[in-house]
């Protein structure tokens, strides 16, 4: 709906303009009625309505100055204005001011809803304008972004000297001859916090403009990709006499983010910085520089600039060296369902790692292949997926922002889903077993075998009878003949089944052996058991 504000200094003809409007045909809202040109910029400047009636001449601050005043502050709202016939040369001055509808009072109620109508059309006709636009522009920015994303992926994962010019036509981008320098921004979430795609999303699209516009002035050209997990990568092309504004730039939009991002309470901004190159078959190296230095707020702290490339750590000990040394040990962990022992190795892992001064992003490394393992060991003794577990935590893992985080927050998760995993096979083993009792119950009579219950619960015998005694406490073959043994008890209590009929009944081909076994189990003959109900 547009939003109307009515200003005259006669509150009656306020009221009147208002009974006139035919509100509900034209769309419309009332926001408010004043009684000068003071209370009717505050009503604008707070409320923002898209059209003002206005009386030409007014206290405090006139209808005219009133509209010199909108005009002046870029406000897009629509004019009405309302004078007496005398006063009529006010309204033709504020046409000067784009206003191009005026009434004479008394005011005409065919003539205000006519003037409404054509401002109404002329508002949709440009919002709709103002919605294509923006989707061409969305367009064009998503198209720019997926080459953007896909050039800086070409030049780290291509290490080939490639021409200027044949990139540029590639990707239409306009490098130059110059330096380059490679930054990354990354938000960090609060891990306590559910995961938002679309405001996530939103924000990285604010940031992402922060940044073109931030360097559209003084760079050659830029090349934004926003990455996965809430990174910006980005590289800059710029004239050599610019170095170190581009130096004092980064700064700049970097707290500008910042700022923009101290709105929102559960996220915290970093930026790593790589070395500036005129060598551009170095690109490839400048990228993984930034990249590694986002990383490094692991070590240094998130919220700040770091343009520490991990010179001093450990470039030969790998994240995937450290699991190769546990590997066997969080196999038998997760294979076991122990989550005692595989947060201990867990631990242990990271205690090498750290003993071994490893670079930030072989944590990541590190963490990914632990991951890995739990899916592929999990889903090889369940025989089932763990659904979208392990995409989760690595989402977790990459916005923890120090190695304790990321290490306490590998183990707890994993843990955590081991224990839901160790109650949802035991519930799934426990549905089974009690079938499997109730059809004992219902056939002791019958043949009935451990082979023959495990095959029809669609387990090998082996591994039924161990579910069977965990669920129980009894071995299968005891429980089968406690049933039976009660049943016999029953029919000795309640018939006059003889007992040769009653161990056939029951499941005995052999009446001998069936009155041995009574005898052990229930310590008496059963005989001398009927006789104590008789």
């Amino acid at each position: 709906m547009w939003k109307v504000l009515i200003a005259d200094d006669e509150k009656k003809v306020g009221l009147l303009i208002k009974k006139l409007i035919d509100w509900d045909n034209l769309n419309l809202e009332l926001l408010d009625i004043v009684q000068d040109g003071k209370n009717a910029l505050e009503v604008i400047l707070k409320k923002k309505p898209d059209i003002v009636i206005t009386d030409i001449r007014m206290p405090v601050i006139s209808g005219l100055d009133l509209i010199k005043q909108v005009i002046s502050l870029n406000l897009q709202v629509r004019f009405i204005v309302i004078s007496g016939y005398r006063y009529f040369e006010y309204a033709q001055a504020a046409l000067k001011y784009g206003v191009e509808n005026y009434l004479l009072k008394p005011v005409d109620e065919v003539e205000l809803n006519q003037q409404l109508g054509k401002i109404c059309m002329e508002l949709q006709e440009l919002q709709q304008e103002t919605v294509k636009i923006e989707a061409l522009e969305n367009r064009y920015n998503n198209s720019k972004h997926i080459l953007h994303r896909e050039l800086l992926n070409d030049f780290i994962e291509n290490k080939e000297n490639r021409l200027i010019s044949d990139v540029n036509k590639e990707y239409g981008v306009r490098l130059g001859r110059g330096y380059f320098r490679a930054f990354c921004l990354k938000a960090d979430r609060n891990l306590k916090i559910e995961k938002s795609e679309q405001q996530e999303k939103v924000l990285m699209q604010r940031l992402t403009k922060k940044i073109d516009r931030g360097f559209e002035n003084i760079a050659i050209d830029i090349v934004i990709s926003v990455q996965n997990d809430m990174r910006i990568l980005v590289l800059l092309n710029y004239k050599e006499e610019l170095r170190s504004t581009v130096n004092e730039k980064i700064n700049e939009v970097f707290l500008q983010c910042k700022e923009y991002m101290e709105e929102f309470e559960n996220y915290e901004v970093t930026v790593g910085v790589s070395k500036d190159t005129l060598d551009f078959s170095k690109i490839n190296i400048i990228l993984e520089m930034a990249k590694e230095a986002i990383n490094c707020r692991i070590f240094d702290g998130t919220g700040i600039r770091i343009e520490n490339y991990s010179e001093n750590k450990n470039r030969a000990f790998k994240g995937t060296d450290v699991l190769e040394i546990y590997k066997e040990d969080i196999m038998k962990a997760f294979q076991i369902l122990d989550c005692d022992y595989a947060g201990n190795i867990i631990f242990n892992c990271f205690k090498l790692a750290e003993e071994k001064n490893i670079m930030a992003c072989e944590y990541l490394q590190l963490s990914k292949g632990i991951i890995l393992l739990y899916q592929n060991e999990i889903k090889e003794l369940l025989q089932e997926d763990i659904g979208e577990f392990p995409l989760k935590l690595l989402e977790k893992e990459n916005n923890c922002k120090t190695v304790d985080m990321l290490k306490n927050c590998m183990i707890r998760e994993i843990k955590d889903n081991m224990i839901t995993l160790i109650r949802k096979r035991e519930e799934r083993e426990r549905k089974p077993v009690l079938e499997i009792i109730e059809y004992m119950k219902e056939n002791y009579s019958q043949k009935v075998s451990l082979e023959q219950v495990a095959e029809k619960s669609g387990f090998n015998p082996n591994y039924f009878s161990e579910i069977f005694k965990k669920e129980t406490g009894k071995n299968f073959s005891v429980y089968l003949q406690e049933i039976r043994m009660e049943a016999a008890k029953q029919m000795l209590r309640d018939g006059k089944d003889t007992v040769y009929d009653i161990a056939n009944k029951v499941g005995y081909k052999d009446p001998k052996y069936f009155s041995q076994q009574f005898t052990k189990i229930v310590g008496t003959k059963p005989n001398e058991y009927r006789k104590l109900y008789a």
